[in-house]
């Protein structure tokens, strides 16, 4: 509580979670690649700042690389007042794997005064098999990923009261790899507001048992006023 500890050390990071807690500052001003690692099993890693005055710092992150096999997650959370800055992130990826459990990298900032910042992501592409891979907010907290201009795999929810507006994305994919389950573009509750205005091309599923949900629900508006074109690539299987 109330630590601050900086390595100029390690430029990459593989498997280990990074957390920041109340008052404490983490930063690794030299990190420029971090990647979750994945082991073939059960396993969360986290990026983390929970609690007032905690801050996770990447200044020069540029790419995050989430898990690569089954009931993996790579978490991305800002919760009680914590600060996640990967404000030089550009690149998120999922990897291709294996089997048929989820796996993603989930993104949430909970809690008021909770940011996470991924001011400079431009591509989110998730192409591994059953993406679990939502980006979230709730209860006052933020996420900035405004110049967001590429999605493959990642669902878009904006609960109750909640306005998720990205004014840069411009291609939304289902998924790149047959079989990934189901994906969410929705606005859920009284208030709640999915404002995607640049968004012109959104491609669906391309294998069975796949579905992508554009959906309002309970007063929630979703808004794909650009959206030109939406298409079902062809797929296989019955």
């Amino acid at each position: 509580v109330g630590a601050y500890f900086e390595s100029l050390g390690p430029t990459t990071v593989e498997g280990a979670n990074l957390l920041a807690t109340v008052g404490g500052i983490l930063s690794l001003p030299s990190l420029v690649s971090y990647a979750h690692g994945g082991n073939g099993g059960p396993s969360d890693v986290r990026l983390e700042a929970s609690g007032e005055g905690g801050v996770l710092d990447l200044p020069a992150l540029t790419t995050i690389t989430g898990p690569n096999s089954d009931w993996e997650s790579l978490l991305i959370q800002a919760l009680g007042g914590g600060r996640v800055n990967l404000r030089a992130v550009t690149q998120i990826v999922g990897p291709p794997g294996y089997g048929g459990g989820l796996r993603g990298t989930q993104i949430l900032a909970e809690g008021a005064g909770s940011v996470v910042d991924l001011s400079g992501l431009t591509d989110f592409l998730d192409s591994g098999n059953r993406p679990s891979s939502p980006l979230q907010f709730k209860d006052g907290g933020q996420v900035l990923a405004g110049n967001l201009t590429t999605i493959i795999g990642l669902s878009l929810r904006a609960g109750p009261g909640q306005v998720l507006s990205l004014p840069s994305l411009r291609s939304f994919e289902h998924s790149a790899y047959a079989g990934a389950g189901d994906v969410y573009l929705s606005a859920e509750g009284p208030g709640s507001v999915l404002d995607l205005p640049a968004l012109t091309t959104i491609t669906g599923p391309n294998g069975d048992w796949e579905n992508l949900y554009i959906q309002a629900l309970g007063g929630g508006r979703v808004n794909l006023r650009a959206v030109t074109q939406i298409v079902g690539p062809p797929g296989y299987g019955g």
